[in-house]
């Protein structure tokens, strides 16, 4: 394995330490070396204890990874490194290994306090430099200030650089428009206390100041309640650190009590998810939950409840699809007031409800418009009600509508919450596009969700908007649907965000949204002949026991 390199930092006696000028080896002002508080995450500091730069804290990605650099100015030379760490009674270090043949490789704390990855170059007989930290200005210290984060997911020629946090708006517009990020962000609507919920924040590198609890035990749930029952928490994060010392099961849970400081997104491979609380989550869900009881009974007395809606109601379908005049009623702003309605519906459902409710058949058809095209979820027969406790069932008979099913639904009866954040994502490209799920005018896709995240990847969104909406639609406003429903549609449920992260982002717009993976298609002809499916918009239910 070539060379071989292993490096601890657990204190001040094991740091590494730059030279005081590029000729004199005595002791400089940088060193590079673990956490003085705990080991979860390495420093680069600036006279002893000013930090330069922070590390992630570790996450447990880094068992055994292979990153592969390109040598400066030799396009037939890589240098490959094989990075494990060793998680021991004796403490936590990192081992570097490289591949046979590699070219001469070290890690050099530079006297100008860089800590950079050098390569021996045979042509030029000199280092190159392959990798160096601090990668970016925004990615030092604290440089974006408090509530603010460093965005080095961004694919060049873009820079990285400083936003803010969802629902956090720039402290100082003027400087920071100007490039000065040390104001930081500050809340858009403030704190009401422990009744605030949780924002997901995908491939975050979490903030500095935490707090560890848990004792390496703690599940996930335990780590939320942790950070729930802490009306001065402002923040969790939760890990299974896959290569702890007692085979795999050491957990790590951070909190944060404090203002979030030195933030950064930095991919989903290296970073963590986030949860952050923030006033206004389900504000405006509350709304739903004046008339609980007549939800509830919805799924009970469907046929007569049914009967009453139709008669005040028009299905979002016949507007949508059966007379194109219609369409025209429906400009962008209507549709968004729409699709963010069915957001709050559905998040009532799932959230606010006494029980947990499973509509298993949102679909356009389902969507009722009242005078002010207001949205209203109707037809409650295939719906499915859960305890405190449950997070998904199974079933031998699946309901539904083809195209709308989430894939573990339609091809193993599985259904959750995250089956109808998959409805609501089909739904959602529909609203935007104008198109049915298997529309034929799609140019060859074999769905529309397969048709959008072709749009998506050859980032041709734009295209992807109703025609009818051409004159009225608010390009951002589109991409960010066409974004979310992406992610809705994932193959993946645990991929798929909450209906509380869904109808944040509809509301606030986000700048931290994770790019989604392509989402899940199913053949039809495996998944019918178990189905219970609709006929010309007319759902076909058999009555089972709940």
């Amino acid at each position: 394995m070539g060379q071989r390199y292993s490096e601890r930092a657990d204190n001040d006696d094991e740091r590494l330490v730059s030279w005081k000028s590029l000729i004199d080896p005595t002791p400089g002002r940088f060193s590079y070396g673990g956490d003085k508080s705990n080991s979860l995450q390495v420093f680069l500091w600036e006279d002893g204890d000013v930090p330069v730069v922070r590390g992630a804290p570790w996450t447990g990605y880094l068992v055994l990874i292979e990153r592969r650099y390109q040598v400066v100015g030799d396009a037939s030379t890589d240098v490959i490194i094989y990075l494990a760490i060793v998680d021991s009674d004796q403490g936590i270090y990192v081992t570097y290994s490289l591949a046979d043949g590699a070219p001469r490789t070290r890690y050099v704390l530079t006297h100008s306090g860089e800590y950079q990855l050098q390569s021996w170059s045979n042509k030029t007989s000199t280092w190159d430099v392959i990798w160096k930290w601090p990668s970016s200005e925004c990615s030092r210290y604290d440089f974006c200030g408090t509530y603010g984060y460093c965005d080095e997911t961004m694919v060049a020629p873009a820079v990285p650089t400083c936003k803010c946090l969802d629902g956090f708006e720039p402290a100082n517009k003027e400087e920071w428009t100007s490039g000065r990020f040390l104001a930081g962000c500050r809340r858009k609507e403030p704190l009401r206390g422990c009744g605030d919920n949780f924002l997901a924040l995908p491939g975050m590198k979490s903030p500095d100041r935490f707090t560890l609890v848990g004792g390496g035990r703690s599940t996930f749930d335990e780590c939320a309640a942790e950070c729930n029952r802490n009306c001065s928490c402002l923040a969790y994060a939760y890990t299974n650190l896959s290569s702890g010392r007692s085979g795999g099961d050491v957990t790590r849970c951070l909190v944060w009590a404090g203002e979030l400081i030195d933030t950064g997104k930095i991919g989903q491979e290296r970073g963590e998810t986030l949860y952050l609380r923030l006033a206004g989550l389900d504000a405006e869900a509350a709304e739903h939950g004046n008339n609980r009881t007549k939800r509830i009974t919805a799924r009970i007395v469907l046929p007569i409840l049914g009967v009453v809606l139709l008669l005040i109601c028009i299905s979002l379908a016949w507007f949508k699809f059966k007379d194109e005049s219609r369409k025209l009623l429906l400009d962008w702003e209507t549709r968004y007031n729409i699709i963010k309605g069915i957001a709050r519906g559905l998040l009532y459902l799932h959230q606010d409800s006494r029980l947990t409710i499973i509509h298993r058949d949102l679909k356009a058809g389902n969507i009722l418009l009242d005078a002010e095209m207001k949205p209203k979820i109707a037809d409650f027969g295939m719906a499915r009600t859960f305890g405190d406790n449950q997070q998904n069932a199974n079933t031998q008979r699946v309901v539904g509508t083809y195209g709308y099913m989430a894939p573990e639904y339609a091809m193993e009866g599985v259904f959750s919450t995250k089956s109808d954040v998959y409805s609501f994502g089909v739904l959602l490209l529909e609203v935007v596009t104008g198109l049915r799920i298997h529309s034929r005018s799609q140019k060859g896709f074999s769905s529309l969700t397969i048709y959008s995240w072709s749009m998506w990847t050859e980032g041709k969104t734009e295209i992807l908007a109703d025609s009818s909406i051409m004159d009225s639609f608010s390009p951002d406003e589109v991409l960010l649907c066409v974004h979310v429903a992406l992610l809705c549609v994932q193959e993946n449920p645990d991929d798929r965000p909450l209906m509380s992260s869904v109808l944040f982002v509809l509301e606030n717009g986000s700048t931290t949204l994770p790019p989604p993976n392509r989402p899940a298609y199913c053949v039809r002809q495996s998944v019918e002949q178990n189905i219970v499916t609709s006929v010309n918009g007319y759902t076909t239910t058999d009555i089972e026991g709940r």
